[in-house]
């Protein structure tokens, strides 16, 4: 690439990089970060829920193996909240970053785009998020209010995804779908 070549390439990839970083879809999930992370740093929630545990496990409440299955049942709800909280919006980024970027060689040689691959998985992930959320409130009803708001924005970017990117579930994905 000649010199002139390299700076257009560059100035075009910014601009991408912020068109998407703008797009609707980012700044639900800046706000949907913006509710989970201090959340997910708090522990007292979680201490209170477990003082609450082995008190009900002593006085003959609970059994121990439902404490242990409450307490493994929230900790598998916190790593799927933790484990998507930046994933959806990475996902989503790229999605974007592709779709604006054109995808006609991908169509013209009838290869799926990749922006429908990665906002399936975004939406997947969206899926398996608001079903731990949903899981929480069962099992620590104190996360009501956080989890309320979450699985609100959660739906928000959901249907913005699917607005954007209306033919994301139909990509097969190599490995995973049939």
């Amino acid at each position: 690439m000649t010199k002139e070549e390299e700076e257009n390439y560059e100035k075009r990839e910014s601009f991408l990089r912020t068109a998407s970083k703008n797009h609707a879809i980012s700044k639900l999930c800046v706000k949907y970060r913006k509710i989970v992370l201090p959340f997910t740093k708090q522990s007292h929630g979680m201490v209170d829920k477990t003082r609450e545990l082995v008190n009900h496990l002593h006085m003959g409440i609970k059994t121990e193996e439902d404490v242990v299955y409450t307490v493994a049942g929230i900790g598998d709800c916190f790593e799927i909240i933790q484990w998507y909280l930046f994933f959806i919006d990475a996902k989503f980024q790229r999605a974007l970053h592709g779709k604006m970027e054109g995808e006609e060689w991908e169509v013209d040689n009838g290869y799926q785009k990749d922006s429908e691959g990665s906002a399936k998985i975004a939406l997947i992930a969206i899926e398996k998020s608001m079903a731990a959320w949903i899981r929480m409130i069962e099992l620590m009803p104190s996360s009501e209010d956080v989890a309320l708001n979450a699985l609100s924005t959660l739906s928000q970017i959901k249907q913005k995804g699917l607005e954007e990117f209306p033919k994301a579930m139909d990509f097969k994905r190599p490995g995973f779908d049939g």
